[in-house]
């Protein structure tokens, strides 16, 4: 055999070293393990010269696929609850389930009652009004009532002075405008003297002022008496001008 052909053997005889096949125990066969994301195999640790060297086989990790953002969703605002106006029938401002007084006429201005504070004009509001529906522009108590005549009496006297018969006329003619009125004859005393002799002074003094409007001629069942004696001085009594003063009968509207 020449020197080409031995040369030849010696490589096939070295590469068959190399190369060399060995059974292989199931033993010898690794299992893959995975450390920091990727796959390592190790084919065998048989007689290879290839694994006795440490033969390695590596797998990546697929590429990390990305969740899909969220859908977002747009927040639909509730329908806004429909705000019901209650009823006020006679527009006044006041609803109806709160109005005292409806069919107030147009542009009145009310209270919070929807009432007119002062319906006749008088000065006086309603809820202390006793007379509410006195004519406009006449002259009224803290009542709200129109005093239609005053009368002045002297001291301990019950009798109605000749100057006064024209203050009576003029109550006779007020009153002729309205016949439906009614008026109550208030007698009224000073502080002098028992509250029980003033008491009966003061009937007597509205007795005489009622006799007289009979006189000109009003009818009686339009006329009523009253008697308060010293109980509601106009004044302090402090002196004989404040005395003369508390010494009185009121003609008085009455509704």
């Amino acid at each position: 055999m020449n020197i080409k052909w031995r040369r030849l053997g010696v490589m096939l005889t070295l590469s068959s070293m190399l190369l060399g096949v060995s059974v292989v125990s199931a033993e010898e066969v690794s299992i893959p393990w995975k450390a920091e994301g990727w796959w390592q195999w190790h084919p065998h640790e048989g007689e290879y010269m290839i694994g006795k060297a440490g033969t390695q086989l590596y797998f990546s990790p697929g590429d990390p696929v990305e969740a899909p953002p969220p859908v977002q969703v747009a927040e639909v605002a509730p329908a806004p609850t429909p705000v019901l106006t209650p009823p006020d029938s006679d527009g006044d401002g006041i609803p109806d389930d709160r109005d005292r007084c409806p069919g107030t006429p147009k542009g009145t201005v009310v209270d919070a009652t929807g009432c007119d504070p002062d319906p006749d004009g008088d000065g006086v509001r309603r809820e202390d009004d006793r007379c509410p529906n006195t004519p406009a522009g006449v002259v009224v108590n803290a009542q709200g009532c129109w005093i239609i005549g005053k009368i002045l009496f002297r001291f301990d006297k019950a009798d109605v002075q000749k100057k006064f018969k024209a203050e009576l006329k003029k109550v006779t003619e007020a009153l002729s405008k309205y016949p439906g009125m009614q008026v109550d004859i208030q007698g009224h005393t000073d502080s002098v003297g028992t509250p029980q002799y003033n008491d009966k002074l003061s009937l007597r003094r509205a007795e005489s002022v009622k006799k007289s409007l009979l006189k000109l001629g009003l009818a009686k069942e339009r006329l009523s008496t009253s008697a308060f004696g010293e109980t509601q001085p106009v004044n302090k009594n402090a002196n004989s001008k404040e005395r003369a003063l508390n010494r009185r009968v009121e003609i008085l509207s009455k509704e």
